[in-house]
């Protein structure tokens, strides 16, 4: 007998557990769904552009400029694979010269 009685205690013990880790559940989902809720949602923005037609000098203008151009070999693997490479850089106008030079 007092072992049923204990083990009646303890599935009762058990459901009161439930039964508050559910209520503590519910009011800790209420709490964060009312806090975005009073938060709101984020301020409306505006994609416009903050620059506008800048006058650049043509000496300071960026240009491209073709660096290489070549067909290059991968082998590593046991299989050759040939790629077609065009490599170019960024640089001002008053620097073609030089960097065509070289």
């Amino acid at each position: 007998m007092a072992e049923e009685t204990q083990t009646e205690n303890q599935g009762a013990s058990k459901k009161k557990t439930a039964i508050m880790l559910a209520t503590m559940l519910i009011v800790e989902a209420v709490v964060i769904v009312g806090a975005f809720f009073l938060i709101g949602s984020p301020p409306d923005v505006s994609a416009m552009s903050s620059v506008e037609n800048i006058e650049v000098a043509e000496d300071e203008a960026l240009i491209e400029i073709l660096v290489l151009d070549d067909r290059l070999p991968n082998n590593k693997s046991g299989i050759t694979y040939i790629f077609d490479t065009e490599i170019y850089i960024q640089s001002k106008k008053k620097y073609e010269d030089r960097i065509n030079g070289e």
